[in-house]
């Protein structure tokens, strides 16, 4: 009976071994998976936080952009030379600024709206720089006063209704990433 015993405590003994090896693996496996859980909650809410804050810097960009277009569409012709000169370096500034800006954050939008955003700043250009010819020709009366308002009134709509557009664009992406797009 001696070597009955012996078998019995052996597998026995060997049983309990594995239910506690598996137990504790199981443990172990449930513990890594609770972590990479909780590492990639932090990745994800850390990513979030930086495409709520590119959103923020875009907008913010592009107001100032906005803001800047509008004074000097506003204003060019009917200040002195100098100030006017001041007001097309705020404008080269202030549109280097925002270019740069997008280009630093444009890898945290979607693709359509960053798409859209480099599409309508591109397209603004033309007007703004049409106008800014134009006013210089106007000034030196080099063309008709009905073809510089044709190219102030292009500049005007670009820069009041066409860019703009874009603010609302990404009011509403900031807006879905906080989760409160009934805010609206």
């Amino acid at each position: 009976m001696e070597a009955w015993k012996a078998i019995l405590i052996a597998f026995g003994g060997n049983a309990a071994l594995i239910a506690v090896l598996a137990w504790l693996s199981k443990s172990l496996i449930s513990e890594w998976l609770k972590r990479t859980s909780i590492q990639h909650q932090i990745i994800f809410s850390k990513l979030h936080e930086k495409r709520i804050e590119a959103i923020s810097n875009i907008y913010k960009g592009l107001c100032k952009y906005i803001s800047s277009c509008k004074e000097f569409v506003l204003t060019a012709e009917h200040v002195e030379e100098q100030q006017r000169d001041h007001l097309i370096d705020n404008l080269n500034k202030v549109t280097s600024e925002f270019r740069n800006t997008f280009q630093d954050n444009k890898l945290y939008l979607k693709k359509e709206l960053s798409d859209n955003i480099e599409s309508v700043f591109k397209k603004s250009q033309i007007p703004s720089y049409q106008f800014i010819f134009s006013l210089g020709l106007f000034i030196s009366e080099n063309v008709t006063e009905e073809q510089y308002r044709k190219q102030w009134e292009e500049a005007f709509i670009t820069f009041n209704k066409k860019v703009p557009s874009l603010l609302e664009k990404l009011e509403t992406e900031f807006r879905n990433l906080l989760g409160a797009e009934n805010y609206s």
